[in-house]
């Protein structure tokens, strides 16, 4: 799924829902049904089992010339989903995205954030124990960041801002999953 910087910064500023920004925007893509090739969408139910391990989301920019401010809300966004629903910060809900209520009733937690910057991809990946320790990986080097605070703060503070591209979900055991993204307030 994708969606829209501006709709996501737009729901972190009126306390909106980050899965709700993802099943908003699909409805309103442009599409094609894959069934019956009919020019628009057609209904279908999806019922998943059992969701992919991962989650892959979007985010679509409208230029690389982005305020640090934008990045900076959308990040802490990111950062403060899943806290009010599930008790687990940075957590989301596969089932919420794709409208297949009851689903699949466990929460992904943020595992990685790929970035854009200076027409180069790097990514920041967190600790695969849960813990809020996470990596800057570009090319062959990796360096420690620290806690998704210092994401957020490296990302909206270079010179550049790091644009989130890709946000990485999948299942983690964390070792205090309430206290991860304490800290980040905007």
């Amino acid at each position: 799924r994708s969606a829209p910087a501006a709709a996501l910064v737009h729901a972190a500023e009126t306390n909106g829902s980050l899965e709700r920004v993802y099943l908003e925007a699909h409805a309103h893509a442009p599409k094609t049904c894959d069934k019956c090739r009919a020019p628009q969408a057609c209904d279908v139910d999806v019922l998943l089992e059992q969701s992919a391990r991962a989650l892959v989301l979007s985010v679509g920019w409208p230029s690389s010339n982005v305020s640090s401010d934008d990045v900076l809300a959308l990040l802490a966004f990111v950062g403060r989903s899943g806290a009010r629903d599930c008790g687990r910060a940075g957590a989301i809900w596969p089932d919420r995205v794709f409208a297949a209520a009851g689903n699949n009733a466990r929460p992904l937690d943020l595992l990685a954030v790929v970035v854009f910057q200076n027409a180069h991809y790097t990514a920041f990946v967190r600790s695969p124990d849960g813990a809020d320790a996470w990596t800057h990986h570009d090319r062959q080097a990796r360096i420690h960041v620290g806690a998704w605070t210092d994401v957020v703060r490296r990302c909206a503070t270079a010179t550049s801002p790091m644009l989130p591209y890709l946000l990485v979900y999948d299942e983690l055991v964390a070792a205090d999953p309430t206290a991860i993204f304490d800290s980040l307030r905007i």
